[in-house]
């Protein structure tokens, strides 16, 4: 298989004072394959979305590395050349669609100005069967309607139909299931499957609940204080987990059972700008040694399995 999407190496910082906000993140997303970018909230996973679109807010930059998108790097690309990949190759789907939709501008001119932004053909017909594609009831009513018509759950319909209205190659996904309850989000999941089977696209999830990313990708990436921590087959990361903050999360699920303890992770992630040279977890693992706080740990394959620990989970401590 081919990758459609490589980050390699890339690190972003904040413009004026220079503080690390992401540091030497690097992964690949193949075609057709979808991929969770799992962390908790500040663990930099967002930013690195964004990023690849060129959406960085203002007081943040790329300090180095590159990413590709079907071989062709982007990271260096002018706003006019990546304005032609945004919603036509690589589509983005927000976490909260009432701050992403205008709530003075109808559904329908929303949904057209897709069409507008890449010189298509933008004819009513084609909006509303975007909209019947996604599950909204009596579309052609929709497409007349405010925002603030809508449910939260009907509102991300309509940014889903948005985002998979040219067809993209790649789907990022943001938390877009985060403010929904769970019957509205189960439906939204099922949703963003079907489209992405139908569709024969790629797709990255990005979320802190492992539950959910479970259920949509086949790899996952975890992401920790701007760095990655493990990167494996979703089967393997949660059977097989080798950083101990990965088999800290997975146990802190609650599962169906309720016969196991939860474990927590005791203390707060630091800022990525005050690590330096160790291993960012050290401060909260309970596996840390001598050379965990003086060393930054290198990411490690084994069998398309890797990590950054110096003492994995199921080696002697």
């Amino acid at each position: 298989m081919n990758p459609i999407l490589q980050v390699k190496n890339l690190s972003l910082q904040t413009r004026e004072d220079k503080r690390l906000l992401v540091d030497g993140v690097s992964f690949e997303i193949e075609e057709g394959e979808s991929v969770g970018l799992v962390g908790e909230s500040g663990s930099g996973k967002t930013l690195t979305a964004l990023s690849i679109l060129g959406l960085l807010p203002a007081a943040v930059e790329v300090k180095s590395g590159e990413i590709l998108f079907k071989g062709e790097s982007i990271s260096q690309m002018s706003n006019s050349a990546l304005q032609q990949i945004r919603g036509n190759r690589i589509s983005m789907i927000y976490q909260d669609p009432m701050t992403s939709l205008n709530p003075m501008m109808r559904i329908g001119k929303q949904i057209q100005e897709v069409f507008d932004a890449h010189e298509i053909d933008d004819s009513k017909e084609k909006v509303i069967e975007a909209l019947r594609s996604v599950e909204i009831p009596n579309p052609e009513e929709a497409f007349s309607s405010y925002p603030h018509e809508f449910s939260g759950g009907m509102r991300q319909r309509v940014m889903i139909a948005m985002a998979m209205l040219l067809k993209p190659n790649l789907l990022l996904a943001d938390e877009p299931t985060t403010a929904l309850d769970v019957t509205i989000q189960k439906q939204i999941l099922n949703l963003v499957k079907r489209e992405r089977e139908e569709n024969s696209m790629s797709l990255l999830w990005i979320s802190h609940d492992l539950g959910v990313v479970s259920e949509m990708v086949e790899k996952v990436v975890v992401m920790y204080a701007g760095r990655v921590a493990e990167i494996g087959a979703v089967k393997e990361i949660f059977q097989n987990p080798r950083h101990p903050y990965t088999h800290g999360l997975i146990g802190s699920i609650v599962k169906r059972s309720h016969q196991e303890r939860l474990l927590s992770i005791p203390g707060i992630p630091p800022k990525p700008w005050t690590i330096e040279s160790s291993c960012a977890f050290a401060d909260r693992c309970p596996r840390v040694q001598a050379d965990c706080t003086v060393q930054m740990p290198a990411l490690q394959t084994e069998n398309s399995h890797s990590y950054s620990c110096f003492h994995p989970e199921g080696s002697p401590s």
